[in-house]
């Protein structure tokens, strides 16, 4: 990562995480962090798959939203949700409470 990103990333505010949840990447850049989201934030199960799948295994995914129900149950699960700068891909990431 150049020095200047990374010299940006230091400036950007931090956030609580349980597991020290690290910041994502993309488009060799670092991502925008959206915040906290809940299961309404996610347009359908489609979005929040696609968002996970960098960062979760399939099993986790399938835990926290299970593929024949129509809502999520993250329970005491929290999802820290960035968006790339360049090419607007979502990632997500989970963190316990």
């Amino acid at each position: 990562m150049p020095e200047a990103q990374l010299r940006e990333l230091q400036r950007t505010p931090h956030f609580r995480t349980c597991n020290n949840v690290t910041w994502m990447i993309c488009c060799q850049d670092f991502m925008a962090y959206l915040g906290e989201w809940k299961p309404e934030n996610f347009e359908n199960r489609e979005a929040f798959v696609e968002a996970m799948s960098r960062q979760s295994d399939f099993s986790t995914i399938r835990w926290l939203w299970p593929e024949d129900e129509t809502t999520p149950h993250f329970g005491e699960m929290v999802i820290h949700v960035f968006r790339c700068l360049h090419c607007d891909r979502l990632r997500a990431v989970n963190d316990s409470t």
